[in-house]
């Protein structure tokens, strides 16, 4: 599948990573679970609770810094889950980063040798995940996305199922993929655009090494698809750059 691109003008929502349609969105930079990447990476590398406090919080230094902020529900919402998967399944997605440590080292290991990316920041960056305990996280589902949507983010209606058939880590800036157009061709992939969680990531985790940034949001990445994809008996998708 080719990466379908689409310029921005900053001034759209972000959205997360999921390939399904949603033909009202502005289509904007996608993160996991929309602003939500940036808070929780954010909590991770300080180690402090995901809690009500830390997410509203979060969404305003954002929306502070000139970032309009975003989330989205889906059609299979219901109870207590909001059918974004990174954000009704956070405990599980770090266990999976956790327990399936070395997959992921050796899969990010070979796109990093690849693209001729230094990994010399993988261990460190991987020691945020592995001393967080997945109790910290204190809320998820639906009044984390009530939560967001209280604090004045947009939200996107996604609708039917998951068929996700890459996975691709967008770096080109100021551009996503055009998953309006990927839909119109009967398709579907998620997409990380890496160079947006790393500048929204940068507002909340002040100081940090940028590449402890990057790091982190594919970690992430990675476990998302293994819960979202993988764990369901499905093969695991080629990740493919976007330069």
């Amino acid at each position: 599948m080719n990466f379908i691109s689409k310029n921005l003008n900053g001034s759209e929502s972000p959205r997360c990573v999921d390939g399904r349609p949603d033909p009202k969105s502005p289509q904007g930079a996608q993160m996991l679970g929309g602003s939500l990447q940036p808070i929780v990476m954010s909590a991770i590398i300080s180690g402090i609770d995901f809690n009500n406090q830390v997410v509203a919080s979060g969404l305003d230094k954002l929306s502070q810094a000139g970032f309009t902020i975003g989330v989205h529900w889906g059609s299979h919402k219901h109870e207590d889950k909001s059918d974004c998967g990174f954000g009704d399944r956070l405990k599980d997605i770090i266990k999976t980063a956790q327990d399936d440590k070395n997959e992921i080292l050796k899969r990010l290991g070979e796109i990093y040798e690849t693209n001729a990316i230094d990994s010399t920041s993988l261990k460190t960056s991987y020691d945020f995940i592995l001393k967080y305990g997945v109790e910290k996280f204190k809320i998820a589902g639906k009044d984390l996305i009530d939560l967001c949507i209280e604090s004045k983010a947009s939200s996107e209606n996604l609708q039917g199922d998951h068929a996700e058939q890459v996975a691709f880590v967008n770096i080109k800036p100021n551009t996503t993929l055009d998953t309006q157009e990927v839909n119109k061709q009967g398709k579907q992939a998620f997409n990380l655009d890496l160079w947006a969680a790393i500048d929204q990531s940068k507002i909340l985790s002040v100081g940090v090494d940028q590449n402890i940034l990057k790091d982190l949001s594919l970690i992430l990445y990675m476990a998302t698809e293994m819960v979202l994809v993988e764990q369901k008996g499905k093969p695991a998708l080629p990740v493919i750059l976007n330069k």
